[in-house]
This record gives structure tokens, sequence and C-alpha cells, in this order.
């Protein structure tokens, strides 16, 4: 790697990666059972975080800014 990639390469890995801490989240929750009402619906609520972070981080965020910068 060339010394002036390792940004670029630090910031796929952030992008690629933050999002995967509500799915680890969310796949605890919902081993440990925690659904429904009676847990506040946390299973569900980290659902829609998963899908809401990876449209963000990998959707939105990832081609605007880090793919340009890679191309210009």
């Amino acid at each position: 790697i060339r010394q002036g990639s390792y940004r670029i390469v630090l910031l796929v890995l952030w992008c690629h990666d933050f999002s995967d801490v509500f799915l680890d989240l969310m796949k605890m929750s919902n081993y440990m059972g925690w659904e429904g009402l009676r847990y506040l619906f946390t299973v569900e609520i980290l659902f829609v975080s998963v899908v809401v972070s990876w449209f963000y981080w990998r959707l939105y965020l990832y081609p605007l800014h880090v793919v340009r910068s890679m191309i210009f």
C-alpha cells in the first residue's frame, strides 16, 4: 500500500464496520430473547438502526465521499 492511501483504507474500514456494530448488538439481543413489549422492542429498534445505518454509511456516505476521493 502506498503511503498516501492509508487514509482511504481507514475510511473504507470505518464506513463498512460502523453499521456492523448495530448488527452485532441486534444478534446478541435476539439470542437473549429481548423481543416484544417486555424488553421495550430492543430487537426491533436495533433492526431499524441496522437498516438506517447501513443505508447511510454504505450507500450514501461511502460512494459520495470515499469513492469520490479515491477517484479525484
